[in-house]
């Protein structure tokens, strides 16, 4: 909870500090898990999220190993948790592939008002070259959006078809 209260006050490196204390006294820390994570990623990807390449193989590892054990120990309700997996792998040197981006398919599933779900999933499947795909996914989610949200959504994509292919999906 100080670990939190310290991100909200923007003391970021105080509360990685008190992160990775938290870690190495219980590793099953959820909040802990979270909140570490989403501040590596914030550092490492500042200014480059979603951008292919900016994580190289071990920071998504990293990274990825930190999300999936908040999930694991509990966090598997927050739809924050899935928006920042799918940044990690959209935003790494190493192609994300079905069996990865599923994990983000069934949190939206669960979550079908998550604009950050919905945008992750629609820039995998525009970079696999699976552009109607990626549109009716938007299609679908917009109802159940927020106006905002919706806003951002349409922003995102009003191009989706000059996304380049990227992603093998052999």
């Amino acid at each position: 909870m100080e670990g939190e209260w310290l991100n909200k006050s923007n003391r970021i490196d105080e509360a990685n500090t008190l992160f990775e204390l938290s870690l190495e006294e219980d590793e099953d820390q959820t909040r802990a898990h979270l909140w570490y994570g989403i501040n590596q990623a914030t550092q490492k990807l500042a200014g480059k999220f979603y951008r292919p390449g900016s994580l190289d193989k071990e920071e998504t590892l990293s990274l990825s190993t930190h999300f999936f054990k908040a999930k694991q120990t509990g966090a598997g309700h927050l739809p924050r948790l899935y928006i920042w997996i799918g940044v990690v792998w959209l935003s790494s040197e190493v192609y994300p592939e079905n069996r990865h981006m599923a994990v983000l398919e069934n949190a939206l599933a669960t979550f079908p008002d998550s604009c950050g779900i919905a945008t992750a999933l629609a820039l995998y499947y525009a970079r696999c070259g699976r552009c109607e795909k990626a549109q009716a996914l938007i299609s679908n989610a917009l109802p159940m959006l927020h106006a905002s949200s919706r806003e951002d959504l349409l922003a995102d994509f009003s191009e989706i078809r000059s996304i380049e292919p990227i992603y093998r999906t052999d």
